[in-house]
């Protein structure tokens, strides 16, 4: 039986390293997308090289697909953050027009 490339210690460290970005920033939300992009980053860096030391596609895709479910649960959570178009508005509670009076 052959030795998975997954659990060579740079690959291991790769995948902990993005996971804790993702665990983190949702337990911390951060304004911005700067550590989801980050964990991504290091997450497809990490398959890279996996892939150029042999990796199989199957094993890829597995993580892969792990890690973006955790990704995508973490933005399920996400409501919208006050949009042109969300009904709410911007005149401090007044009604009518913006004339004076």
């Amino acid at each position: 039986m052959t030795e998975s490339v997954l659990l060579t210690p740079f690959v291991l460290v790769g995948f902990g390293v993005a996971l804790f970005l993702c665990l983190f920033e949702r337990s911390r939300p951060v304004p911005g997308a700067v550590l989801p992009l980050l964990s991504v980053a290091v997450a497809v860096a990490t398959l890279i090289y996996a892939f150029l030391h042999g990796a199989s596609l199957q094993e890829v895709l597995l993580v892969l697909l792990i890690f973006f479910a955790i990704h995508l649960s973490a933005f399920a959570g996400r409501g919208d953050d006050g949009g042109p178009n969300d009904g709410s508005s911007d005149d401090g509670g007044r009604k009518g027009g913006g004339g004076r009076g």
